[in-house]
This record gives C-alpha cells, sequence and structure tokens, in this order.
C-alpha cells in the first residue's frame, strides 16, 4: 500500500515538472506566459519547423497589413524581435522560406527589414509585397482582374492597403488590402479605379481615426467625442476631401445612433410600466 502512494506521488511530480518546463518554454518564445492570439494567427508554430524550401521574391518595400511578430530567425531558437504595426513600412530582402505545418500545408515567411534597420522574419499573409502604403478615401469596388466589369466587392474608407508598383492596367491600379476570413485571414490584391491616397496627411489622419476606433471601440459616445476631436485637430490641414467627408458620414451615423438609444430605453420603461398595470 506505501508502494503504490509513493508511485503516485512520483507520477504526480512528474506530471507537474512537466507541465512547468512547457510553461517555460512558451514564455520564452512568446515573451509571455499566455500565447497572444496574434502569434497563432500568424502561426508562430510554423515557423519552428523545418524549412522545406527557399526562394528568392522581388526585393522592395513592402506594407505590413495587421500587427504582426517580427522574429529573429525561423525555427526553435528564434525570439521575437518587435511587433510590426499595421501601416508599417517594410523592406523586402528577396529571401523567402516556407515552412510545413501540420495540415499538410506550407506557409512563407519573408525576411524585411525595418526603418530602424533592424531585420527578421514575418508571415506573409500579413505583409504586401512590392508596395507602398496607402488608404481607400471613401468606399470602392474592387475587381480580380483589370479587365473585368463586374466589381466582386468593396472596400470601405479608412481600409489601409499596399499600393501595388506595378502600372495601371485598363484604367484600373493593383493595390492590396487584408481579407478578415474571422479566425483568420491574409493579403489579397485586386484591382480599383481609384479612391485611395498615400499622402502623408491622409496616413497621419487614417493613424489618429484607427486610433480612437480601437480605444472606444467599446464606447459610442466617448468614439464620438474622440473622432470629432480628430476631425477638429485636422481641419486646417490639406486632408483629402473624401476623408473627410468619410468620417462626418461616420460622426452622422454615430450621433443618430446615440440620440436612439435614450428613446429606445424610455421605450422600454414605458412598456414594462403598461404591462405592469
Amino acid at each position: 500500500m506505501r508502494s503504490h502512494k509513493v508511485m503516485i506521488l512520483i507520477i504526480i511530480t512528474i506530471f507537474f515538472s512537466v507541465f512547468i518546463i512547457s510553461c517555460d518554454k512558451i514564455e520564452q518564445i512568446t515573451g509571455k506566459k499566455d500565447t497572444k492570439a496574434i502569434e497563432k494567427a500568424e502561426g508562430s508554430e510554423e515557423a519552428a519547423s523545418i524549412s522545406v524550401r527557399k526562394e528568392n521574391i522581388e526585393a522592395g518595400s513592402g506594407v505590413v497589413m495587421e500587427d504582426i511578430t517580427l522574429w529573429s530567425s525561423l525555427g526553435e531558437d528564434r525570439a521575437r524581435v518587435a511587433v510590426l504595426s499595421k501601416g508599417e513600412a517594410v523592406e523586402l530582402s528577396g529571401e523567402t522560406d516556407y515552412r510545413p505545418t501540420d495540415k499538410n500545408k506550407t506557409y512563407a515567411y519573408y525576411k524585411v527589414k525595418r526603418s530602424d534597420g533592424s531585420e527578421g522574419w514575418v508571415h506573409s499573409y500579413y505583409v504586401a509585397p512590392s508596395s507602398t502604403v496607402g488608404v481607400i478615401t471613401k468606399e470602392t469596388d474592387f475587381y480580380s482582374a483589370p479587365a473585368e466589369l463586374i466589381s466582386k466587392g468593396s472596400l470601405s474608407a479608412f481600409t489601409i492597403i499596399g499600393i501595388s508598383t506595378e502600372p495601371e492596367k485598363s484604367g484600373k491600379h493593383k493595390i492590396y488590402y487584408f481579407h478578415n476570413y474571422g479566425d483568420w485571414g491574409q493579403v489579397e490584391s485586386v484591382w480599383v479605379s481609384g479612391n485611395y491616397s498615400d499622402r502623408q496627411d491622409d496616413l497621419v489622419f487614417w493613424a489618429k481615426y484607427t486610433e480612437a476606433k480601437t480605444k472606444y471601440q467599446d464606447d459610442k459616445k466617448e468614439l464620438y467625442t474622440a473622432l470629432t476631436e480628430v476631425l477638429s485637430d485636422f481641419q486646417s490641414k490639406p486632408v483629402t476631401a473624401d476623408l473627410v467627408d468619410s468620417l462626418n458620414k461616420e460622426l452622422d451615423e454615430l450621433s443618430q445612433s446615440l440620440m436612439a438609444e435614450p428613446k429606445t430605453m424610455e421605450n422600454t420603461e414605458t412598456s414594462s410600466e403598461n404591462s405592469g398595470q
């Protein structure tokens, strides 16, 4: 009986030892005990696998389309260099490394350099190659090919894009945008007739708009105030008129929504009183 108890204690000790070692390993890789969703989405586990092939793509400018981890290398000894920000411009070295997944797929990783000189590897799903940063100024239709006449969808104002360095074709320009499929997403290329900008004032305007949207996404009243301040701060700056109009439209919709909320509450209270009678 005593030997059984000893055996059980040994098994429990081994179990917790393995658990602690696993947690330490995760912390070394991610820098946090709780793995970030961003790293799960970008396939950080696949980055640690063995390379199946390498090839070169065209070197040049690129655009980060969603926040993503910059890895020092690809493999088990990799470390996080930084988290690149959505809309950040990077330089692609041309090196591409393919890593297998447990679902019989391979993911490509680009080697990139930031403006501060730091280098590393990023998942290709999150970077627009051969492009410069831009922003959609008002809702615009997009097409899967330049010669197509029927649109495949539309992009809303304030969507960050990568403007391809390819020349215009049939009056349309190739751009990249991040298509969010829910629990995952990837950069996709489409063609548009216009309604985008790469002007610095417009990009700063987009950045302030995005900051407000992210900070107050769960509070309509605070969001309305923050976006109104953004509009006021840029009143004297040469922001593209379409972007300003798009923000004014969004503010009108927010205002109507806020005005409707008290009425909804009053109607609910009145209904409850009537039902009580």
